[in-house]
């Protein structure tokens, strides 16, 4: 097949929807599909057309803040190229991207909305008092909307009033094996081998709470250390923090890191924690039960499916838990030895062979897919 991915962001940006799609399209690439990506670039260093790993990226100048850029030239681009393709699957609700996709788009397009529910913002709830009327009636003109777990169908639902019967679930991959590079890398994550490490990974803005795993640190033994993975606008908030209740020794900011660093790192780790508010999907989750981690996450749908798959090794807290109740949580999660569980589902080829199979049903079979997980989503709305 001929396949546009349309995105707010591709490789080298970094960030959760970044290797979503570049995982996603590679793996498409070597079933020996064509794969073109579609995506605004802020960095004007990058060419506007280059070909990396298979797929050939097309980028078109950011203009405007980072969250609301308007990627200029790119309704042009769809307006006449966007017929060449067999199927256009459009990536993330917030971005203009899938919007101009819809709008003027002639192919078949299917989209994952990445949808978290309202935001915290004030000022970005009076943008979606704006933007959400405008966008619903574009919404139904994809064929199909694949959510990345059960707890984001029920969220697209409950808010943006998409019909149950056009949601497909399928998760977001794990992002393939990268090659290690000393000479660039080096060794950023070593612990002392007395330490018990706390991880969390993500962008550091307010919903993720990295503030709360911080203020866990004086309630569990000296031995514990948090090393916290990401950067944002919250990093100089966290360090003041870290020091005002006395534990900025025991927290490591490693800022971005690069996959092989951060898998090391996963395996280093004994627990994995996040309590972030609102999430379209668990990648940290799902990366850190790859890596052997005990998990503990807020109790959050998207969080919830992991839960429910792995019992064994996730553990959600409710909103209402105390910090000593949460830090107890961890204690006892950190005594739990390694182990493997079987996440065959969220390999690559398989994430990409369920993609194949909506993508090929939208361009020839009749417009209605089951949603893969059997939840009833009308109950749960």
């Amino acid at each position: 097949m001929r396949i546009l991915q349309v995105t707010s962001g591709y490789h080298p940006a970094v960030g959760g929807l970044e290797v979503h799609v570049q995982t996603i399209s590679e793996a498409l690439i070597s079933m020996g599909h064509t794969v073109t990506v579609a995506t605004p670039c802020s960095n004007p260093e990058l060419p506007p057309v280059e070909t990396l790993n298979g797929v050939t990226i097309y980028r078109f100048p950011a203009l405007g803040p980072p969250q609301f850029s308007f990627p200029w030239g790119m309704a042009r681009f769809l307006i006449h190229y966007s017929g060449s393709f067999d199927i256009i699957h459009a990536h993330n609700y917030g971005g203009l991207p899938l919007g101009l996709t819809l709008l003027f788009a002639s192919t078949p397009t299917v989209i994952s909305p990445l949808y978290h529910g309202r935001s915290e913002s004030s000022f970005a709830r009076v943008l979606h008092r704006i933007y959400d009327p405008l966008a619903a009636p574009l919404l139904s003109r994809a064929k199909k909307v694949i959510c990345l777990s059960a707890g984001e169908a029920v969220l697209c639902v409950k808010f943006l009033g998409i019909n149950p019967g056009r949601i497909a679930v399928v998760p977001s991959p794990l992002p393939r094996k990268t090659a290690a590079h000393p000479e660039r890398d080096g060794n950023p994550t070593a612990v002392s081998g007395g330490q018990r490490l706390i991880l969390t990974v993500g962008r550091l803005v307010a919903y993720k709470r990295v503030e709360r795993i911080i203020r866990l640190l004086p309630l569990l033994p000296a031995d514990f250390v948090l090393g916290i993975v990401g950067d944002g606008p919250e990093r100089g908030r966290l360090k003041a923090a870290a020091a005002r209740v006395g534990v900025s020794d025991r927290v490591i900011f490693f800022g971005f890191v690069s996959q092989p660093v951060l898998e090391d790192l996963y395996r280093q780790a004994h627990v994995l924690v996040n309590l972030s508010t609102s999430e379209s999907f668990g990648r940290t989750i799902l990366e850190g039960l790859v890596h052997g981690c005990q998990v503990i996450c807020s109790d959050i749908p998207a969080f919830g499916d992991f839960a429910q798959r792995c019992p064994q090794a996730v553990r959600v807290v409710p909103e209402t838990a105390s910090p000593a109740e949460i830090a107890a949580l961890v204690q006892r999660a950190a005594s739990v030895p390694p182990f493997m569980l079987d996440l065959e589902a969220y390999q690559p080829e398989s994430v990409a062979c369920c993609l194949l199979e909506i993508y090929r049903e939208v361009c020839t079979g009749p417009d209605h897919y089951v949603v893969r997980e059997g939840d009833d989503l009308h109950a749960a709305a």
